[in-house]
């Protein structure tokens, strides 16, 4: 190794282990003002444990004996500052601790069998400081009226996991070991995608700030993670809330405040399965579109799938969910550790930090270490030179990959490090969806938007929210990728736009009512309204014709001919998708379930295409992805003829039209299925029940058009439908 390089590794061991933390800050001021910690002592040497299976999975560890009796003096004592003796090694490791609280405001826990019903639990008392003198270093301990568990992090040890041997039926039995001498390795990998990031600029790096905001978070625990804390909710609270502890205290020690807002336990099988990470991550989102948290995380017990957030920078928006595949144990030997390095990870990417070996840092795009591509190569983000790799007595902090490299693994006791933490800091300040204290916290918990009875220039808009409590909203118009608005107060959950454009694409968006300082996140409709198609409207995408479409489209819109005997028609001029990620998909009909004519990506001009289906419709649905925009389509509709078709051989008579509520439906041929379709065609209800005779009731509708689908055995046709 030449001269620069190594002083180069010299200057970056120093910048990480040289900063102090939050915690020990603290615990510097406690001792300015001479608290008195209490001494505690739970643990004596076991020298002859009664398994050894713990040695297949760790080298150097330390079996101890907790007595029980010590936890629950510290639990009833309760008192804000402690010292605790911790055997390791032929040593004893004295450890100075100050209480702290992991939860924020309001803080519920429910379970999947009774999803309605809050638990009542016990909690456990939580802790955490610094080893006894040693200002470089990291602690958090955790305490239950019957066990305890712990991480302790400094240069000497790495991170010292403390924890219960997981033994059926054990109680007292506890191992502490360094997770340097694990014998296995650790694969996590994360797949979050992170895209057109901005550079960081080299100054960032002061660790004198604080967030003047907080972050609560939803969890979400699988149900093979219940079955692994016994099947018991109270054994899988005391789990989660541990872990997070030691998450909450790594974000603390960068200044940055978190805490738990909702945990939820799958005590029933649960829908979540795949290959990848990204499959739970979509999943999860499909399940749970909305939560009690600002960001939330689901944590599961998978093979290796590692873990994935949305987005880098999640905060108030619709992207703010991650996954996490944990690690629970190996041979009775609980990997506390990793998991804390998971959970952590994920959700840093969600409050803004890219990984550290990525081409986004020191000001000038260059990485801040090269663990990962040391590693393998194909982690590389972005074309600058590898980074340095940290020495082995300093380690990686949590948004690198240093874990992928044998004797330099992760030090708690780094934390972020000093310019992801200030990257963080930086857009969690920035957040006004996030409240100053985890007390006051406004989550909009709006999760169906319905518009209905679009017409050329209005709209109707119902919701529903999660938050039954909620009373106030706001709501906003604007034309088409979203602009800045004024927000209208209202306080019920339906509301008609007026004033619209024939042929426009607008976003209209609801959101809670929030204290002054704070916005919620919004729940967003894409809306194109009606118009004279056969009058030769244009077809543009979101972007028009000046500008290119957004990131995270996801709309369906279906359009209907005026005249119900004509069919619609569209001709494009010029086509530019991202090929292969970002695609436009025409229906031959009036929803999505309707025969597809076309799946259109890349810039071939293709077309056109016209509707064969009874209605005269056309569907289409863009899908684009978070990767690259580009400049869409510049097409136009048209009208032609319907003409006749096998459609009006089917013999059939709907009555009456308009109806206040029944509609009534006669066929000569079986009928397989009904469903109803709003006009941009979200399918609203559906029923598979053959018959010759039907009544729909349409009676909880909102007054507006919609479109009726019948499916045949050899056919299908469609009608408008309008509820007055």
């Amino acid at each position: 190794m030449d001269m620069k390089k190594t002083i180069l590794l010299l200057l970056m061991g120093f910048s990480v282990f040289s900063q102090t933390g939050k915690v020990a800050e603290d615990i510097l001021k406690l001792q300015k003002e001479h608290v008195v910690f209490a001494h505690y002592a739970p643990f004596s040497i076991n020298p002859n444990p009664a398994s050894a299976e713990f040695t297949k999975t760790v080298d150097n560890a330390t079996i101890a004996t907790l007595d029980a009796s010590v936890t629950m003096q510290i639990m009833a004592e309760n008192k804000e500052y402690i010292e605790l003796d911790v055997p390791y090694n032929n040593t004893v490791i004295t450890i100075s601790l100050y209480k702290t609280d992991v939860f924020a405001e309001g803080f519920e826990l429910r379970t999947s069998d009774a999803p309605d019903a809050k638990k009542t639990i016990e909690k456990g008392h939580f802790y955490r400081g610094i080893i006894k003198g040693d200002v470089h270093s990291l602690v958090s301990f955790n305490f239950f009226k019957d066990q305890m568990n712990g991480i302790i992090s400094g240069h000497q040890f790495r991170n010292i996991v403390v924890n219960k041997l997981n033994i059926k039926g054990n109680t007292t039995d506890y191992i502490v070991y360094s997770d340097a001498k694990l014998k296995l390795d650790n694969s996590f990998k994360c797949a979050v995608t992170e895209k057109d990031l901005k550079e960081i600029p080299a100054n960032t790096q002061n660790r004198n700030t604080l967030s003047n905001r907080c972050v609560t978070v939803y969890f979400e625990i699988d149900y093979d993670m219940y079955l692994a804390n016994g099947s018991d909710v109270v054994q899988t609270n005391v789990w989660m809330t541990s872990a997070f502890n030691n998450v909450q205290t790594l974000y603390n020690n960068d200044g940055i405040s978190v805490a738990i807002k909702s945990i939820y336990v799958w005590t029933t099988p649960d829908p979540y399965l795949g290959d990848a990470s990204w499959q739970y991550l979509q999943q999860f989102h499909a399940q749970r579109p909305v939560f009690n948290g600002d960001v939330g995380q689901l944590v599961g017990i998978d093979s290796g799938l590692g873990g994935v957030a949305a987005v880098v920078d999640g905060l108030c928006s619709g992207n703010n969910y991650s996954y996490s595949d944990v690690y629970f144990d190996f041979n009775t030997v609980p990997v506390m550790s990793w998991t804390i390095e998971v959970i952590t990870h994920e959700l840093g990417h969600l409050l803004g930090s890219p990984h550290t070996h990525g081409c986004y840092w020191n000001g000038d795009g260059t990485a801040i270490d090269g663990c990962a591509t040391t590693a393998n190569p194909a982690y590389a983000e972005g074309n600058c030179p590898i980074g340095d790799v940290p020495l082995p007595e300093v380690g990686g902090t949590i948004m690198s990959y240093c874990h992928l490299l044998e004797g330099v693994g992760i030090n708690f006791a780094n934390g972020f490090g000093p310019q992801p933490a200030a990257r963080i800091l930086q857009n969690v300040n920035a957040s006004t969806c996030l409240s100053s204290n985890c007390i006051n916290t406004c989550i909009s918990q709006i999760n169906n938007l319905n518009v209905t009875n679009v017409t050329y220039t209005s709209a109707e808009l119902t919701w529903t929210d999660a938050d039954t409590t909620n009373t106030s909203w706001e709501v906003s118009v604007s034309t088409y990728p979203y602009q800045p608005v004024t927000w209208i107060p209202v306080g019920t959950n339906d509301y008609i736009v007026t004033g619209l454009s024939p042929n426009t694409s607008y976003d209209i968006c609801v959101r809670s009512a929030c204290s002054a300082g704070l916005e919620a996140v919004s729940k967003c409709y894409y809306l194109t309204t009606a118009a004279d198609f056969c009058a030769g409207q244009p077809f543009v995408d979101s972007g028009g014709l000046d500008h290119n479409y957004s990131d995270y489209e996801d709309w369906t819109r279906t359009v209907f001919p005026t005249d119900p005997n004509d069919k619609v028609k569209v001709t494009f001029n010029s086509i530019a998708i991202e090929d292969g990620w970002d695609y436009l998909y025409i229906f031959n009909g009036p929803n999505i379930e309707s025969d597809m004519l076309a799946a259109i990506t890349g810039f071939d001009v293709v077309g056109p295409f016209e509707s064969t289906d009874a209605s005269g419709a056309l569907t289409f649905q863009f899908d684009a992805d978070t990767n690259t925009n580009l400049a869409g389509w510049d097409g136009a509709f048209s009208c032609l003829d319907l003409g006749t078709s096998g459609n009006s051989l089917i013999d059939y008579s709907y009555y009456p039209n308009p109806t206040t509520g029944i509609l009534n439906i006669k066929s000569k041929n079986e009928i397989q299925s009904i469903a109803i379709y709003s006009l941009d065609g979200k399918l609203l209800d559906q029923f598979n029940e053959k018959q010759f005779d039907a009544k729909v009731d349409l009676s909880s509708y909102a007054t507006g058009t919609y479109v009726c689908s019948l499916q045949f055995e050899q056919t299908s046709t469609s009608f408008k439908v309008v509820r007055k």
